[in-house]
């Protein structure tokens, strides 16, 4: 795999955590651990073969890029930390 994608991988999971600890809800705080958790997994495997082209891949960006827009409209209504 090219470093390109560890390196984004790696950079997406710090996101996660920051996103996780700077939310104001609870519930959505804990929503974020679950996603980052999930993910971790995926992260270990970039260091295998590529994942992001299979199907664990595709959970890997469709819960980083949801775990986004939810902290974006978040952070439009001034929920964010």
């Amino acid at each position: 795999m090219p470093p390109d994608q560890r390196r984004e991988a790696i950079v997406a999971a710090a996101l996660e955590v920051a996103v996780s600890k700077g939310l104001a809800s609870t519930t959505v705080r804990d929503v974020a651990a679950v996603i980052f958790a999930a993910n971790c997994g995926t992260t270990a495997l970039i260091f295998g073969f590529t994942p992001f082209t299979t199907q664990i891949g595709l959970q890997y960006w469709f819960l980083g890029g949801m775990l986004f827009g939810l902290t974006l409209a978040l952070k439009r209504k001034g929920e964010v930390v």
